[in-house]
């Protein structure tokens, strides 16, 4: 049994843009923005329409954190696990397919086996609490 919960999957399509942070060959932290999904079975994908930056930290190192997070009730997940770049196989080209039809041009899918989740949230007892 999968440690993904409706609410977290329903969380994440509705806010639709997580920050990805990665670091690069230098030891220097990046964070951009990417829109994604995270499947029933826990791996989160990322869409790569844009930024090689990215794409070439997760290369060098796979260690990744992403948070959604609705801003205005200062709460979310913060998921953190190990990233991979995909370039082709059935779920890109089927990710791919589906993006075309909102005229995004799909370059990378980064999928995220999540290992573990922690709340983003203000509120004493769910700081840093762990989920998963």
């Amino acid at each position: 049994m999968s440690f993904v919960t409706d609410e977290m999957r329903d969380f994440v399509k509705t806010i639709s843009r997580g920050m990805l942070a990665t670091v690069d060959e230098d030891g220097y932290p990046h964070v951009t923005v990417k829109n994604g999904r995270l499947r029933k079975d826990g791996v989160l994908e990322l869409w790569g329409v844009f930024g090689e930056m990215t794409i070439n930290n997760v290369k060098n190192n796979p260690n990744v954190c992403v948070t959604f997070a609705d801003f205005e009730k200062a709460w979310g997940y913060r998921y953190k696990g190990k990233a991979k770049v995909n370039t082709s196989g059935d779920r890109f080209d089927k990710v791919k397919g589906n993006l075309e039809s909102f005229g995004w041009v799909l370059k990378e899918l980064i999928t995220i086996d999540v290992e573990n989740i922690t709340l983003v949230s203000q509120e004493p007892s769910e700081v840093n609490k762990r989920v998963f």
